[in-house]
């Protein structure tokens, strides 16, 4: 991935207007919600609101996911080498961490996909596929998404949107940018996304933070992002 590609992000207003665009095209194009549809949106929406890396979103179980107590393991991440996918350990130790899902929206959101997940898998007779517990995955061709699969369909959606192209890294690149621009701490936010002392976007050091700090950051998410990206 090339530099500019990777500190590419989106202003609010280009948030907006990106979410808006694709729920418009979405519509017209498919005639409603459809699976592919809900997929992808939640996808999207998932990497904007908690800033997971693309290959940590791609790596994910439904039982990563907990409904009841809201929160959202993260404990590997997908690799690829030579068109071989695996799902190994995180980048570091610090990428290791359980989020928490305090937004309803993505709640929902997420178990719209779910329901609708079954139903796909259903209808292309893979209720016993070894991809059935993966939360984003193509069930048609009974594969998983590689970072390429998913940075082509934005190209695509940003061409016929007529604005400039950006990959998935965005949508984690914005959810930081915005949540430093309402004065959220950056060690705070750091330990967040998992971020290193290595990583350069962020402070080279960590202080000491209140355990309450991941209900803050997602509250404050919750409280910007959403009504961003809460269209149609």
């Amino acid at each position: 991935m090339k530099k500019k590609d990777e500190e590419k992000y989106l202003t609010a207003k280009e948030l907006n207007e990106f979410f808006e665009k694709f729920e418009e095209q979405s519509k017209i194009k498919k005639g409603g919600r459809n699976g592919q549809v809900i997929q992808y949106k939640t996808l999207f929406t998932l990497l904007v609101m908690t800033g997971i890396r693309i290959g940590e979103a791609l790596a994910l179980n439904w039982s990563d996911i907990d409904f009841n107590k809201q929160t959202l393991t993260i404990n590997k991440t997908q690799v690829e080498l030579k068109r071989r996918v695996d799902v190994s350990s995180p980048k570091t130790v610090k990428s290791n961490r359980v989020i928490p899902i305090t937004s309803k929206y993505l709640l929902e959101l997420l178990k719209e996909w779910k329901v609708s997940q079954k139903r796909t898998e259903e209808k292309f007779n893979r209720e016993n596929s070894e991809y059935s517990g993966i939360v984003f995955y193509n069930i048609a061709q009974e594969r998983r998404y590689i970072n390429s699969t998913i940075n082509y369909k934005l190209e695509v959606l940003c061409e016929s949107m007529g604005r400039e192209k950006f990959t998935a890294h965005a949508f984690r690149h914005t959810f930081i940018t915005l949540l430093t621009e309402y004065e959220t701490t950056k060690n705070k936010l750091s330990r967040y996304v998992g971020h290193t002392t290595k990583d350069k976007t962020m402070t080279d050091s960590y202080t000491h933070t209140s355990p309450d700090y991941i209900i803050e950051i997602a509250n404050k998410a919750d409280e910007i992002i959403v009504p961003l990206i809460q269209v149609g």
